[in-house]
């Protein structure tokens, strides 16, 4: 087994609605200077430059949500999903 080289993050509310994607933690719905900063805030590891690791910033109302990650192109492999409660 081996990582997965290009993961695609996927958070789903109750009802299995995809609540946000992402694909590259550059390309994300928030800004990467924003994931940087709330990353270090709680204590995240830094996402080098360039990666593919992906990263969401999400404000959820309260009640159940799944992660899903999955292979771009259906590859395969490993993947660790980390999720931090950020309060204001």
């Amino acid at each position: 087994s081996c990582f997965l080289a290009q993961p695609v993050l996927t958070v789903l509310d109750s009802n299995q609605k995809p609540v946000g994607s992402n694909s590259g933690w550059e390309n994300a719905p928030n800004n990467p200077a924003q994931i940087m900063a709330v990353s270090a805030s709680v204590g995240a590891f830094a996402l080098p430059a360039n990666s593919a690791d992906c990263a969401m910033i999400l404000t959820l109302q309260p009640g159940s949500y799944s992660a899903q990650v999955s292979g771009a192109n259906g590859a395969t492999g490993i993947a660790l999903v980390e999720v931090y409660q950020v309060l204001p």
